[in-house]
């Protein structure tokens, strides 16, 4: 440390020592971005590419079960239906309605 920076710091004490390690963190700091940049730019390639291949599913929810069943399959999808137990939230929906479907619509 040159003459001057230490009787500096040695005057303003804690606060002087304080000011004489920032230019040494702000230097490891700038290095750990620095590395850590490729890494975060292949996650996020990644990431891209998951989401370019994610495929739209439509909502079928309310639709006759076999309606939906056809329109999904076209699309490609495997279908399979289990009964829903009987509760108040589907008190309004016909026999042999879709009421739920997982995954959600969307992609």
């Amino acid at each position: 440390m040159p003459k001057t920076k230490l009787k500096l710091s040695r005057k303003l004490g804690t606060l002087g020592r304080l000011f004489s390690i920032i230019p040494d963190t702000t230097a490891i700091i700038g290095k750990t971005i620095e590395n850590s940049r490729p890494i975060i730019e292949k996650h996020m390639d990644q990431r891209h590419e998951r989401q370019m291949t994610l495929v739209k599913i439509d909502n079928v929810v309310n639709l006759p079960l076999e309606e939906a069943r056809q329109h999904l399959k076209n699309q490609g999808f495997t279908v399979s239906s289990i009964p829903a137990k009987p509760a108040k939230k589907y008190a309004t929906a016909r026999e042999n309605e879709v009421v739920q479907m997982s995954p959600k619509s969307g992609k």
